[in-house]
């Protein structure tokens, strides 16, 4: 399976990944060769067999799934990120590519630093910015770990280690 990969850099470009379009300029449409794309924060598909890959240490990985529309998000999610909008931005984006409707969305919010480590609630953010795009509260689930606290994971706040964890997406290639 292909794995597309970004470059984050705190901002909010987002790529669609589509299995008919080749990347064009600007990064806007990533093909599925395994490409690395300079710049972009997120990724959203509806490609089977596709797997979407980004990096983290203290920041959110933020999973959006539609089981209805099979369409799948992966975003990288840190303070300016979440402050740009790019998790509605994500929502967005998935609807008008998908026909996703946000609240047939379910959002997961991977390990990250949390309140304990810094001053910022990240997943309280996180949370308020997708009940106000339309997902539904009960559909929303926010990891406890704290990668500022678990040695188990990447945290530059902790140890300016550049090293990140890599999290993943993609839609199963068997019939519904």
């Amino acid at each position: 399976w292909p794995l597309v990969t970004g470059q984050q850099v705190h901002g909010t470009w987002l790529a669609v990944v589509s299995h008919s379009h080749p990347p064009r300029p600007g990064g806007e449409r990533a093909g599925v060769r395994g490409d690395h794309l300079a710049g972009t924060d997120g990724f959203i598909t509806n490609r089977p067999g596709v797997v979407l890959g980004i990096f983290s240490a203290d920041c959110q990985p933020v999973w959006l799934v539609d089981p209805r529309r099979r369409a799948v998000g992966l975003v990288h999610a840190g303070r300016l990120g979440l402050l740009r909008g790019i998790v509605p931005a994500a929502i967005r984006l998935m609807r008008r590519n998908f026909g996703a409707r946000p609240r047939d969305l379910r959002v997961w919010i991977g390990p990250h630093v949390r309140r304990s480590c810094y001053p910022l609630a990240l997943a309280r953010l996180t949370r308020a910015q997708c009940v106000k795009a339309g997902v539904p509260a009960g559909r929303i689930r926010a990891s406890r770990i704290c990668t500022g606290c678990d040695r188990r994971f990447f945290s530059h706040r902790r140890t300016r280690d550049p090293r990140r964890m890599l999290s993943i997406a993609a839609i199963a290639c068997y019939p519904r």
